[in-house]
């Protein structure tokens, strides 16, 4: 979701062990990929589930009700970094370099795609999974070459969540963000690293940024009005989230 949970997935993996982590020990990188973001492969494993301590998951934040004996964490990233930082992976994964973010930006189905990203990932209902699985059958089960697979990847990058209707949006996603044990921010992810490490008892250790944590290429002013004004929810879902980082929320 780029909101630096790498970095995070990273420590508490050492924390449980390697082998206790889902996707699995040594799966290869389509093995992985399928792992983390494949909600019917999920779904499919059934009680095998249990077989590992910690899963770490790209996927709408209503399959956490598959594993309601396991305790849930989640972080949230101002809106307006987390699109300029996933618009970046986008354009690297398609060998776009040179193309301008705000030319990306601007393409057709890019700025609905990522509209509202992290309220759609927690406001996905189960009636909505089966559309989400149709969009990665369709990816998935397609073996294009060379410009078709650059779109393809693209439209992999943005499509994954399901496009939900704004009304009542920022409810249902503001009462599954509550839902989770552990709620922390991209911008104080060290602290929300020490919350894990005190709740398992581990030592404390260094907290290491991934590149979600450090972009620095410079953003047009256009940019980054564009982005706020078309990310509402996500701004006050934000807001909630930061707060209940900060223990100032009940």
């Amino acid at each position: 979701m780029k909101t630096g949970g790498g970095s995070l997935n990273a420590r508490i993996a050492e924390g449980y062990g390697t082998r206790q982590v889902f996707p699995e020990y040594a799966a290869t990188p389509d093995e992985t990929l399928d792992q983390k973001i494949s909600v019917r492969s999920y779904i499919a494993r059934g009680d095998r589930r249990d077989e590992h301590l910690f899963h770490t998951l790209h996927m709408p934040a209503v399959v956490a009700d598959l594993m309601p004996h396991y305790r849930s964490a989640i972080v949230l990233r101002d809106p307006v970094a987390r699109t300029v930082s996933h618009l970046r992976q986008m354009r690297n994964v398609v060998g776009a370099d040179q193309l301008e973010l705000d030319a990306l930006y601007d393409r057709e189905g890019i700025r609905e795609a990522l509209a509202n990203y992290q309220a759609r990932v927690l406001a996905t209902e189960v009636a909505d999974v089966e559309r989400f699985m149709e969009i990665q059958s369709a990816v998935f089960d397609v073996a294009p070459t060379g410009e078709m697979m650059a779109e393809l990847v693209m439209q992999m990058t943005v499509s994954g969540i399901p496009q939900l209707a704004e009304a009542g949006l920022f409810e249902r996603a503001n009462a599954r963000l509550r839902s989770f044990d552990f709620v922390g921010v991209t911008e104080q992810l060290a602290a929300f690293q020490r919350r894990i490490e005190q709740a398992h008892g581990w030592a404390e250790a260094p907290v290491i940024h991934d590149k979600a944590t450090t972009d620095a290429e410079p953003v047009s002013e256009w940019l980054v009005t564009q982005i706020a004004a078309d990310n509402p929810v996500d701004v006050e879902l934000y807001e909630v989230a930061r707060d209940l980082a900060e223990g100032t929320l009940p």
